[in-house]
């Protein structure tokens, strides 16, 4: 029964993570749009070509949030983690941290990751 247990737990674990990736590009705001090798406006000035940040990208720091969609336990306190940055021509982006996508991911709804309009995973 521990067995069963485990597997369930591992398959929902990667349910949570593996169908927003998936979701995310369904919308075509990857940072490659399909096999053309063009870059999406969305993210040309974030990620070069080959995925790494760009240099002209400033980096702000990190900001904390108290959420209600992160548990309350030792180590996350409800808090929710991004880094901030700034493009060359001043458009704020905010990209979570990994834990902190990882909960959005599992609380799409209550984190606004569903209605998200542009995002990379």
């Amino acid at each position: 029964m521990r067995r069963l247990s485990n597997w369930l737990t591992a398959l929902l674990l990667l349910a949570n993570v593996l169908l927003p990736a998936r979701l995310a590009f369904a919308d075509g705001d990857a940072p490659h749009n399909g096999d053309t090798g063009e870059t999406s406006s969305v993210w040309s000035e974030v990620f070069q070509p080959d995925g790494s940040l760009q240099p002209g990208l400033q980096d702000v720091g990190t900001v904390t949030q108290q959420v209600d969609w992160i548990p309350n336990i030792p180590g996350l306190n409800g808090v929710a983690k991004y880094h901030v940055y700034v493009t060359p021509s001043g458009d704020t982006v905010v990209m979570p941290t990994a834990t902190t996508l990882f909960f959005m991911a599992a609380n799409a709804d209550k984190s606004g990751f569903d209605e998200a309009s542009a995002y990379v995973m």
